[in-house]
This record gives structure tokens, sequence and C-alpha cells, in this order.
């Protein structure tokens, strides 16, 4: 029962819908982030939701300025490292598109 929480600021997450009884879920959502200097990284968490709580699966961070969006969009997989640092438990397919012009 999979999701994912995406977030530049912890105050502000956004989540996908909950996929469940899938070992290879396909969220395919879009989510809007307004971007401001102090936002260097997008950080993917993913979960697993049950009965009592969610527990992690990974988490990814995507350092946004490392990435010349005026050459095209961010479209890779990235791995989901374990949360500490044991062996990766998969990886996501993230599409990021940033329109600077866009209020």
């Amino acid at each position: 029962d999979a999701f994912v929480e995406v977030y530049l600021d912890k105050d502000y997450k956004q989540r996908t819908k909950t996929i469940k009884n899938n070992n290879d879920p396909q969220w395919n959502e879009k989510f809007n982030f307004n971007l401001d200097r102090n936002h260097d990284d997008l950080h993917l968490c993913v979960y697993d939701d049950d009965a009592i709580g969610k527990d992690a699966i990974g988490s990814a961070k995507i350092n946004l300025k490392k990435h010349d969006f005026g050459k095209g969009d961010f479209d890779e997989w990235v791995k989901l490292p374990a949360l500490l640092g044991l062996r990766s438990k998969g990886e996501i397919h993230v599409t990021i598109h940033h329109n600077p012009d866009s209020k």
C-alpha cells in the first residue's frame, strides 16, 4: 500500500494517492510547487501505509540547482536508498518541468 510524499519545504508536503497491494506502483501524478532561492532540493519519501501508520520504504533528494532546466526537463530514474543508508529500496521515475514564468 505505497504512497509518496513530495516536498520542497517540510511545512508544505504533497502526497500521491495510495496504491494498494502492488509491488510496482505507478502514480502518474502531477504536483505544482512555487520555487524560491531557499529551495535547493526536492524530497521524495516513499511509504507503506498500514493500519497503525506509515512505514518508510526509502527516500531520495533531487538537487534542483544541479540541473540545467534551460536544456530541458529533469527526467530520470532516481534510486531510493534505505533511510539508514542500507541497500537500495528500488527506484522511482521522476519528471520535473520548471516553468519560471508561472506565478
